[in-house]
């Protein structure tokens, strides 16, 4: 499987640095071969050691991401798990992550968020993230070729044409948000996934004696000191309150799942009318993704959620025109009158 194997290159492309200076050269194409060679002979030497370290920062990575497409919505779940004393220690531990990781490229688009977390734990499910079978050879072979890099820019180019591959595999298996994710270009540099994973195979390094010294002349970066503690804070988090956090996110997971399933129980309803009926469907749920109503439960924020009265006219209408409907058909349409109900809440 690629994909893991392309997350381990990315994790390691922190040590091609310091490969190159061991090695007396300058990074560049002539430089690659010499570097593949070097890592080829230190990970092998290595090879169980590494591999285990690489399964741990992969696997915390991941569960990073999970957080970061999460955002604001823990906080509507932290209430119905933690007790107020746990709240506050909680919030004041994982704020800073979400705060430091806000992932701006996705403001607006809290469906495709939704669809994201949908197929990342699916994609967990099926065993795609897991990084025990990559090969040590073949690593260091993918993690040298950065070696050919010699400016920044061009390096980080790189690394988003190996994350392309990666979004490449996972479409082809049949996650294509959770592809298109992993293609986009965040403006602050690297996105999330591999900011994490670098990080936490440095803390694996600098926690195990005998990886430490077999990769005494890697540089492993660090970060900007407000994004070294917030990933601290979720580090605490994910090894004190592991528990916690997943019972928090399988809460997330199974609303997601379930809003999922109303919008596909709207969308089935609305094929089985006719051409009219179907564009007051089209509406109605273009209506909710305007208002975040597509959750499978009303949340006390979303009672008089319009504050545009042109809002509140366009739903007037469409429950007007709903009600224009006769009684005996609208007992056949369950989705849609869930729907409008969500609506008159949000008008008032």
């Amino acid at each position: 499987m690629h994909i893991t194997q392309t997350l381990c290159a990315l994790t390691l492309n922190q040590v091609v640095g310091g490969a190159c200076e061991a090695l007396g050269l300058v990074a560049g194409p002539a430089a690659a071969e010499g570097v593949v060679g070097f890592l080829s002979r230190r990970f092998l030497d290595h090879s169980q050691t590494l591999m285990d370290a690489l399964e741990q920062a992969n696997q915390k990575a991941w569960r990073a991401l999970e957080v970061a497409l999460a955002g604001d919505s823990l906080w509507d779940r932290v209430k119905l798990v933690f007790t107020s004393g746990d709240d506050k220690a909680f919030r004041a531990q994982l704020q800073p992550f979400l705060a430091a990781c806000p992932m701006a490229e996705l403001n607006g688009r809290d469906q495709f968020r939704q669809d994201c977390l949908r197929e990342l734990r699916a994609a967990g499910k099926a065993n795609l993230l897991i990084a025990g079978s990559v090969d040590a050879a073949s690593l260091a072979l993918e993690a040298g070729v950065f070696a050919r890099f010699d400016d920044p820019q061009s390096l980080l180019n790189a690394e988003f044409e190996a994350l392309e591959r990666m979004a490449s595999e996972f479409r082809d298996l049949g996650f294509p948000n959770l592809a298109e994710l992993l293609a986009l270009r965040p403006k602050g540099g690297s996105p999330v996934l591999v900011i994490a994973a670098r990080y936490f195979f440095r803390r694996q390094v600098e926690d195990n004696p005998k990886l430490f010294q077999g990769l005494a002349f890697a540089q492993l970066e660090t970060l900007k000191e407000s994004q070294e503690q917030a990933f601290a804070g979720l580090r605490q988090v994910l090894s004190e309150q592991g528990e916690r956090l997943e019972e928090l996110l399988g809460g997330l997971r199974a609303a997601v799942a379930a809003t999922h399933e109303a919008v596909l129980d709207v969308k089935v309803e609305q094929q089985r009318q006719g051409a009219q009926a179907r564009e007051l469907y089209g509406a109605v749920l273009d209506m909710q993704h305007r208002l975040d109503l597509m959750s499978s439960e009303l949340r006390p924020r979303d009672s008089l959620s319009i504050r545009s009265d042109a809002e509140r006219v366009l739903v007037r209408e469409l429950v007007s025109r709903y009600r224009q409907i006769p009684e005996g058909e609208r007992q056949k349409l369950p989705a849609l009158l869930n729907a409008i109900g969500k609506l008159e809440v949000a008008a008032g």
